[in-house]
């Protein structure tokens, strides 16, 4: 299905894929380089973020089938399963650089209102953060803005990312609507000092939408053309992010 900007689908998430794996293969080479021995934990953890999405699902015959989006309210597991994932990861995952040539410094995108205080989030993230519910997201990034600043993310020298070590499968909660547990940990490194692990257990909903086109997104931020396209880059599966909140084992 073409976008009025006569990008398909297709194209759109294979151009997503591409900027997502270089920014992996970017956070691995700014946290490997100069830090080898330092940094041998966190470098497997920022290789198990690098490991591409599942793109298919294996039927019992041992064929692969493409995921593909999906009109109306039904959405694969296994694509909710990998919407959630990337999004969680990349929404927790923090540097304080752009994934640009020169690694030039991140700026930071501001979140909440002056009462919050000067509270920011890293541009990548806040892009990601596009990928949930509007009234949903502007809280969460809040709350973002906060954990980050917990977490001593100001310092040039300090990286956060996140490592789901365990998931559920996804439950289909009513038409369109779906829930997923993640367990994993926040790793915080500094180089010379060993690296401190936060549990980070979270259950996350989602809700099938139709996804944004290009031309649909710059409706929405006319005057950002790189939010546009992020918008329409973290929306392509059809599914937006409703609520993150502790998990809860039943």
């Amino acid at each position: 299905m073409p976008s009025q900007d006569g990008e398909t689908l297709h194209e759109v998430k294979t151009r997503h894929k591409l900027t997502l794996g270089k920014y992996k293969i970017f956070l691995m080479l700014l946290l490997g380089l100069g830090f080898v021995k330092d940094l041998a934990l966190f470098g497997l953890v920022l290789a198990s973020l690098a490991k591409p999405m599942p793109v298919g699902v294996i039927r019992g015959t041992g064929e692969k089938d493409r995921i593909d989006f999906q009109v109306g309210l039904e959405r694969e597991p296994a694509l909710v399963k990998s919407f959630i994932i990337t999004s969680m990861r990349n929404l927790h995952t923090w540097v304080n650089v752009l994934p640009d040539a020169g690694q030039p410094p991140d700026p930071g995108v501001a979140v909440g209102d002056k009462s919050a205080g000067a509270l920011k989030i890293p541009t990548i993230v806040f892009r990601y953060s596009l990928a949930m519910e509007d009234k949903f997201g502007q809280e969460y990034r809040k709350s973002l803005g906060q954990l980050i600043a917990a977490s001593q993310l100001q310092d040039p020298e300090t990286q956060v990312a996140y490592k789901i070590s365990q998931t559920t499968e996804p439950i289909k909660l009513k038409n369109g609507d779906y829930k997923m547990s993640l367990v994993g940990t926040l790793i915080k490194y500094r180089p010379g000092a060993t690296p401190v692990l936060i549990p980070f257990n979270k259950t996350v909903t989602a809700k099938a939408i139709p996804p944004f086109t290009l031309s649909e997104a710059m409706r929405k931020y006319p005057s950002d053309a790189n939010i546009a396209q992020a918008l329409a880059l973290v929306t392509v599966d059809g599914l937006q992010i409703t609520n993150i909140t502790d998990y809860q084992p039943e």
